[in-house]
């Protein structure tokens, strides 16, 4: 037998549908949706790849026109470190030579210098003269004097101007220090200053050989 129908149930209308069940609907048609959209974006990724390439470019330049705040901070110490160090560079000390007074002690004929009388000016002139007929030569600084004088024996005999006896002379160069340690005497009379003070600081009558071995020899 077949059932017969319950007429006294009426079937639901829109207007009965309950607000919980029509949410329901809305999410799983919204979600069809998107799944479909998927769906298609990625067979159109499939099958025209360049497209994909385009979006990809899009986003790259959207970075590169708007960096972020990292990377502007990045920027910004790497600038100062930068200028950091071209400052410390800039403001490396500058050295300069320092100026030294040179003592230039000569063995001359007494002939030479029997007009001279320390303490005496002396021109750039005179002392090329004095080193081209000199015997002995050393040029040094004013603190290795000790050690050069210490083994001449000076006599109190007169220096006569027609004598070749030997006399030892000092003459103190101020700004010499390039003449200093010469070891020839064309090196001496090169570095000479051409301005400067030159002065005769010390005249002695030698009796004896002694003290010749801290000299140059000609």
């Amino acid at each position: 037998m077949r059932p017969q129908n319950d007429k006294s149930r009426q079937p639901k209308t829109p207007r009965d549908v309950d607000k919980t069940d029509r949410d329901y609907i809305l999410e799983l048609a919204e979600s069809g949706i998107k799944s479909m959209f998927k769906v298609g974006e990625s067979l159109l990724n499939l099958f025209n790849p360049e497209s994909s390439q385009k979006k990809d470019d899009r986003s790259n330049q959207k970075n590169y026109q708007n960096p972020s705040k990292d990377s502007d901070y990045n920027y910004s110490r790497d600038s100062k470190q930068s200028s950091g160090s071209s400052n410390s560079i800039n403001r490396q000390p500058i050295y300069v030579q320092q100026r030294i007074t040179a003592e230039l002690c000569l063995i001359v004929p007494a002939r030479l210098v029997s007009n001279l009388t320390p303490p005496q000016t002396l021109t750039r002139e005179q002392i090329c003269e004095l080193i081209d007929n000199c015997a002995y030569f050393r040029c040094l600084p004013s603190k290795d004097l000790g050690s050069l004088e210490q083994d001449l024996q000076p006599t109190s005999e007169p220096i006569l101007h027609d004598s070749e006896r030997d006399v030892y002379i000092r003459i103190q160069i101020k700004d010499g220090e390039n003449m200093i340690h010469n070891s020839s005497c064309y090196g001496l009379k090169k570095r000479l200053p051409q301005t400067g003070t030159c002065e005769l600081q010390e005249r002695l009558l030698l009796a004896n050989l002694s003290g010749r071995q801290h000299f140059n020899r000609i």
